[in-house]
């Protein structure tokens, strides 16, 4: 197992079962377009749906302990998140200790005793995923410059959800926030034009679970898919809401 190798491990990070028979498979989600003014006003919803700026923003830094599972492999260990940046430490199946670190200025792995920088393929990857971090803690795309939204709708079996798009960047990140039309929490989040293995196409995490911690409203558990293929199941339990010292994301051989 080589540092490369826990760039599953990172996909985890990026915040929805669909039924399927032979008989009568699910149809496809189809998009459509909001009015215009729809994206800030649906922005602000899903703000006020989470307890407001302020309690996202304290809900930012937080640790966690973390159950990941890919193919029968069940690995248990801490995650670390501040502010879109991950760090994960666990232990592999044959005990080898591993660390994964996304953070903007350090995309890193150890595990056992070899330890190595992100190749550029994972750098890219560990930006966009950063920024789809962001997005889903909503303040950024209220406060910071740089974000283009724009509302939508998104028809998934027979719900139809609303949509926030955002692009971030000189190299634009695309991601889109689904949300549910109901409570205007955060159903799925999409980032799109990753490049996993070669193939280029949408990350997924679909919301399974959610919990209230840190004042809100936290994913408790999600699946991740990439074109629609399952690449693991990530599940937060006991969040603690905290300061993060930056330094944990520091690259250490």
């Amino acid at each position: 197992m080589r540092p490369g190798t826990a760039c599953t491990c990172a996909l985890a990070a990026l915040a929805l079962a669909a039924g399927c028979s032979k008989k009568d498979p699910p149809a496809p989600p189809t998009a459509g377009q909001a009015e215009p003014g729809a994206a800030a006003r649906l922005l602000d919803e899903a703000i006020r749906a989470r307890g407001g700026i302020q309690v996202l923003k304290r809900a930012s830094s937080w640790k966690s302990t973390w159950k990941g599972s890919s193919k029968g492999t069940i690995h248990t260990g801490t995650m670390i998140f501040h502010q879109g940046a991950v760090r994960r430490d666990f232990t592999t199946p044959d005990g080898k200790q591993v660390v994964s670190v996304r953070a903007p200025d350090a995309c890193w792995n150890r595990i056992g005793d070899n330890a190595g920088r992100c190749d550029p393929a994972e750098e890219k990857l560990c930006r966009q995923g950063i920024a789809l971090n962001r997005a889903a803690l909503l303040w950024p795309l209220a406060e910071e410059e740089g974000w283009s939204l724009e509302a939508g709708t998104l028809t998934i079996g027979e719900t139809t959800y609303d949509t926030l798009a955002a692009r971030t960047g000189e190299d634009p990140v695309r991601v889109t926030l689904v949300l549910d039309p109901a409570d205007h929490l955060i159903h799925r989040t999409v980032l799109h034009d990753a490049t996993v293995g070669g193939r280029t196409g949408d990350i997924v995490a679909e919301v399974i679970e959610q919990a209230e911690a840190c004042g809100t409203v936290m994913t408790a558990k999600s699946k991740v898919l990439f074109d629609d293929t399952l690449i693991q199941v990530n599940q937060n339990l006991d969040i603690q809401c905290a300061p993060v010292d930056p330094a944990v994301f520091s690259f250490g051989p």
